[in-house]
């Protein structure tokens, strides 16, 4: 799928299938925010992609409900999201 000038955001980046969403998005073309608690295991697959040519930026995020839910409810608004999930994504076209 072509994921060309869209923005994904993806949590739980670091490992799994957070990772995993993360690195398809991002060889399908998407720029991917990496977000997670653990910078370092995030910054690790950012950077093999980067290193593919792909378009990536690590956010440190830690996504436990006392300290997230402000701010994700500030991201679900922006992005236009109805649902999310453990592994949250969003797409929203690069302006």
């Amino acid at each position: 799928f072509d994921l060309k000038n869209k923005t994904a955001l993806v949590t739980g980046a670091a490992s799994g299938i957070g990772a995993a969403i993360a690195q398809a998005f991002a060889r399908s073309g998407a720029f991917v925010d990496f977000a997670d608690r653990e910078v370092e295991g995030a910054g690790g697959g950012a950077a093999k992609l980067r290193a593919e040519g792909g378009k990536t930026e690590v956010v440190e995020m830690d996504v436990a409900p006392r300290h997230f839910f402000p701010i994700r409810n500030s991201l679900l608004f922006r992005f236009k999201i109805q649902k999310s999930t453990n592994n949250d994504l969003a797409l929203k076209s690069r302006v």
